[in-house]
């Protein structure tokens, strides 16, 4: 059973693309992780 589903998801902030056409399900009971470079740097 499929709890969590996109489909060609593109995230852009400005003129720089994040992620571009992600498929991805996650069924239940299931973890996945996206993993990449963070460019910014977090200030607490």
């Amino acid at each position: 059973m499929k709890m969590i589903q996109t489909i060609d998801l593109t995230k852009r902030f400005g003129d720089f693309t994040a992620n571009d056409h992600i498929n991805l399900s996650v069924e239940k009971q299931e973890i996945k992780c996206i993993v990449g470079e963070n460019e910014q740097e977090n200030q607490l």
